[in-house]
């Protein structure tokens, strides 16, 4: 694992390596929720994306996944910024969370 230096100390990840990350739980999160709505095993909990299911599915995968690929064009400009940096990781927590969710779920389903 690489360590990224900064002028302030030392990031363990690269806003690169935070933004695959999300990146990946994304993908996770987009493809559990609708295996799980299709077989009608959980409800979506979020309101906004419920409604986004509800119309489109196409535009929930792209609201799921576009959103996080969308923010490596900003990757360049939002590097250096403590601020995003900790935003991401607290997002990247509560996706944590939501993927625990989906796993807890699946195999009580299907164990």
């Amino acid at each position: 694992m690489q360590r990224v230096q900064k002028k302030n100390g030392t990031f363990l990840f690269s806003m690169k390596q935070l933004l695959l990350m999300l990146l990946s739980l994304s993908v996770f999160d987009a493809f559990a929720t609708d295996f799980g709505l299709r077989l009608e095993l959980i409800k979506e909990a979020n309101p906004m994306a419920s409604f986004v299911y509800g119309s489109s599915i196409f535009l929930f995968y792209l609201m799921k996944i576009g959103f996080p690929i969308s923010l490596f064009a900003l990757e360049p400009a939002v590097d250096r910024s403590r601020i995003v940096r900790w935003l991401l990781q607290f997002t990247i927590g509560l996706y944590a969370v939501a993927v625990g969710v989906h796993i807890f779920w699946m195999m009580l389903q299907f164990s």
